[in-house]
């Protein structure tokens, strides 16, 4: 490991001795010496050490030996040599500023770092470059960082950064919106990205995704569906055995139920059923369960319930994502209230409960449950008692659009009122295959409520 001996020889004699004083050199002996005795290090100086002191222990063991030696002289280094470098001291705050976010002691580490005095005159340039790409690091993996104050901070230092790595961090953190902006501002932010790609001659993959992203938060849907199946089509077409491939198929299959593109996604499944058998094992599983989610909503739609049923059952199956899971679930439900089978739909709910017993608390199984309840011709007092449970956990979460839709039941079950406008059930990510309105109108009308719902859906088709 030439890090750790380039680290060793650099030691100065008083970080030595601060080193034998409050590290851990006997646990390392034979490697801490060995590499001070050494003039130049080779993979033999390795070799010897191993077949001299640890030709009893694995190789692995080894390793990870001379893993814990490096962090135990950086440990020592950080917290006992150079106590007036700034450098050293800055880091140490932030690691406490850290400790203090950790315990939720958010207003008291905001306060703590207003106190520090940074002088990057102190610093070498060196020394700033590696903060700035500390910063930028520390705004990749947050999953809570700021659109505005990574903007902020671009505009402050020098540009250094990859153009690709910066655009791809700008949408993450848009989509994340963590700032809370409106979606007229997010539509604003999301072209001068989408502007600053295309100024880009012969655009990366990655890039080309990322305007395709910066479409969708632009709201212009059609528009990233177009530009989503050229690069399908000119790099992904019919390859099975890449991940990123299968990433582009998936959002894909997603785009063209989003809008209308059902040729596109009928032949798409055509052709992917036949080649299942050349997915990577590793892969095979993670894109089975959401290629058959979105595949099961096609069939839903085109009027095959059998294998609808069947795939997303595959998902609810097999998936250790528990939302995931749940969002079939209410898509299974809404499926077996359009095809009537309340009777399934009541014995399944039960056999449901048993395993996820959350699942009776969430509004969208308890309004299928009620679908399935009137059709079962159950005491209209019961009806009452699942409505109260409806409307109480819509008040609790402050789900309006739940609230609606229990009145509009109400109002049937009493006096078999038309609904008025449409309510949106299921969340707007969500394929919307519940409407209620819909059902109480097939009801009163005496017709089909599958077939209502196939209509809707075929307003939607469109020719690409």
């Amino acid at each position: 490991m030439i890090a750790l001996f380039n680290l060793i020889k650099s030691l100065s004699k008083e970080e030595k001795r601060l080193y034998t004083t409050y590290g851990n050199p006997s646990k390392f002996q034979c490697i801490y010496q060995s590499y001070l005795k050494a003039n130049e290090f080779s993979k033999s100086l390795d070799s010897e050490i191993f077949t001299n002191y640890y030709l009893e222990n694995s190789k692995a063991y080894y390793s990870m030996q001379k893993k814990e030696l490096y962090e135990d002289i950086l440990n020592v280094l950080l917290e006992r040599s150079n106590p007036n470098n700034p450098f050293y001291q800055y880091y140490k705050s932030i690691a406490k500023i850290g400790i203090l976010l950790n315990r939720g002691l958010g207003d008291d580490a905001r306060t703590y770092a207003k106190s520090l005095k940074l002088d990057l005159n102190q610093f070498s340039t060196a020394q700033i470059n590696l903060l700035h790409e500390l910063t930028f690091l520390a705004f990749e993996s947050s999953k809570k960082a700021s659109y505005l104050e990574f903007v902020r901070f671009l505009n402050a230092v020098p540009n250094q950064w990859d153009f690709q790595r910066v655009v791809l961090l700008k949408i993450k953190l848009l989509n994340l919106n963590f700032d809370d902006l409106d979606i007229e501002k997010i539509q604003t932010f999301a072209s001068e990205i989408y502007q600053e790609i295309k100024s880009v001659e012969g655009p990366t993959i990655l890039l080309k995704m990322a305007s395709i992203q910066a479409l969708n938060l632009k709201q212009d849907y059609e528009g990233a569906h177009k530009e989503l199946t050229h690069v399908y089509m000119s790099h992904y077409k019919d390859i099975l055995n890449q991940k990123d491939a299968l990433d582009c198929l998936i959002t894909l299959m997603k785009s063209c139920l989003k809008n209308g593109d059902f040729l596109l996604l009928n032949s798409i499944l055509y052709k992917t059923e036949s080649k299942i058998h050349i997915i990577p094992e590793e892969l095979k599983l993670d894109f089975l369960i959401q290629y058959y989610e979105n595949a099961a909503l096609f069939h839903f739609y085109e009027n095959d319930l059998p294998t609808a049923l069947k795939e997303i059952q595959f998902v609810i199956n097999n998936s250790n994502n528990f939302h995931l899971t749940e969002r079939c679930i209410c898509y299974r439900m809404a499926m077996l209230v359009a095809g009537d089978l309340q009777f399934q739909l009541t014995n399944e709910l039960q056999e449901l409960s048993i395993k996820y017993p959350e699942i009776i608390k969430n509004p969208y199984i308890i309004i299928c449950d009620i679908l399935a309840s009137i059709n079962n011709q159950v005491p209209k007092s019961e009806l009452d008692q699942k409505i109260e449970k409806l409307e109480a956990i819509a008040k609790s979460n402050n789900q309006k659009n739940i609230l609606a839709a229990a009145k509009m039941l109400t109002d049937f079950i009493y006096s078999q009122k038309y609904p008025g406008e449409t309510v949106q059930i299921f969340p707007a990510e969500w394929e919307q295959i519940l409407i209620v309105n819909l059902w109480i109108k097939a009801k009163i009308d005496r017709v089909f409520y599958y077939n209502l719902i196939i209509d809707e859906w075929l307003k939607k088709r469109k020719i690409y």
